[in-house]
């Protein structure tokens, strides 16, 4: 997946789409090199690419990133269309970031008095060229779950 989806970040037709349509292809790339994090496969319970990298560049961030995507393992089944189908899973996978920031933002809150902060608001965040990138991996992710057979017994060994 990681390699398709770094040839799809660098190839010609989808940045220069990004361009004609007057978004900006610094933030499709990111997008899509966020997408080797934030992957469909964030769905299994166990290791996946997304913590093959965190434990290479700060291995404590590893432990934390799998805590912090437990919940939405165990809710999830792999494969399911919910996280793996383009457009829906990377919509819920940034909806579970932003309740998960949101949180994050209201205990902050709630205990602020200790910090002397009067208010918090709602962390959101919106760019399309960064949301194609986003699709543009999932959908490759997708396609490439769905058309390469014995891709099954590789992930079992």
């Amino acid at each position: 997946h990681a390699a398709m989806t770094i040839s799809a970040a660098s190839g010609v037709i989808a940045p220069y789409l990004i361009v004609q349509l007057n978004g900006n292809p610094y933030w499709y790339l990111a997008g899509t090199l966020v997408g080797l994090l934030i992957t469909p496969d964030l769905d299994l319970n166990n290791p996946n690419y997304s913590d093959f990298i965190l434990r290479k560049i700060f291995p404590p961030f590893q432990w934390l990133w799998r805590i912090l995507w437990t919940p939405y393992s165990l809710l999830l089944p792999h494969r399911s269309p919910i996280s793996h189908f383009p457009i829906i899973g990377t919509l819920f996978r940034i909806g579970y970031i932003f309740l998960l920031l949101n949180l994050f933002s209201w205990l902050f809150f709630l205990f602020g008095n200790i910090f002397r902060v009067d208010t918090v608001s709602p962390i959101w965040f919106w760019n399309w060229s960064f949301f194609f990138g986003l699709v543009h991996v999932d959908s490759i992710h997708w396609l490439v779950d769905n058309t390469i057979k014995g891709k099954e017994t590789f992930e079992d060994a």
